[in-house]
């Protein structure tokens, strides 16, 4: 699943984080097809906040329902197609012909008059694409590709457009991401956190939740969470024994599927 960089989350009245997970945004980058995949995530989500009890410090919100509330969604979405072809035009052009000196390009004015900042340089390009090549490997074409990572540039700027994640008129949210922010100004890092999946005194590798596969391994005695992209799952060398993981409270109960590790 790809979805954005970062989870969200800001202080909101009544509890200590609202998490906002991207559904709407997810669904335009890789389709309405995944639609199910999407909410089967969330709702496990859910489930698993209400399961541990967490339900007066943790709010799952889902950004489609969100903007359905506080926005005309018709609004919204004609915005982020205008985003999307606006900033494909200019990514196809500066590609062709060089992208210093592409703040003068006709595309370039366009993509700022929407409210983009500064050009989309290579590190940008490289560091998004080598991350769907590492995901994605050989499913999808450099030109899909190119075009999931042009509509997630289009979801981040709606994102800035409507202050979509402002729940307070003077309080700006935290943003607390698995990703480094990769181009762009420096004031894009205001109030923005970078998080590891999991902490370095248990692991020092760091990959995103949506690019791995969460494994449980043994060592000294201890069962310990383990991170594995799904290529890896594939090689010989590191076998895995499919279990399970049930979170049980009260009338409540959520059960996951995972992965034991055996080298």
């Amino acid at each position: 699943m790809f979805l954005s960089d970062s989870i969200k989350s800001c202080y909101s009245p009544g509890v200590i984080f609202s998490i906002f997970v991207e559904d709407f945004e997810g669904k335009f980058i890789e389709g309405e097809h995944l639609a199910d995949t999407f909410d089967s995530y969330i709702t496990g989500l859910e489930n698993l906040v209400k399961v541990l009890n967490m339900e007066k410090i943790v709010k799952i919100i889902r950004t489609n329902d969100l903007l359905k509330v506080n926005y005309n969604i018709q609004t919204i979405t004609k915005q982020l197609e205008e985003n999307y072809e606006k900033l494909k035009k200019y990514w196809y052009e500066s590609d062709l012909k060089g992208i210093e000196g592409s703040e003068l390009f006709d595309s370039y004015r366009q993509i700022e008059k929407i409210g983009w900042y500064g050009t989309i340089g290579n590190d940008t390009r490289d560091y998004y694409l080598g991350r769907l090549n590492n995901i994605l490997g050989d499913t999808k074409s450099a030109e899909e590709k190119t075009n999931m990572t042009i509509r997630l540039l289009a979801c981040v700027l709606i994102h800035r457009q409507f202050n979509v994640f402002r729940m307070q008129e003077n309080r700006e949210p935290v943003k607390l991401s698995f990703l480094k922010i990769s181009g762009g100004p420096k004031k894009l890092m205001d109030g923005r956190i970078d998080m590891r999946t999991i902490p370095t005194n248990i692991s020092k590798r760091h990959i995103s939740p949506w690019a791995s596969k969460g494994c449980l391994r043994v060592k000294n005695d201890q069962v310990l969470p383990s991170l594995k992209r799904w290529q890896e799952l594939l090689d010989e060398s590191c076998e895995s024994i499919k279990g399970k993981m049930i979170f049980e409270r009260s009338h409540r109960k959520i059960c996951f599927d995972t992965n034991f590790l055996v080298k």
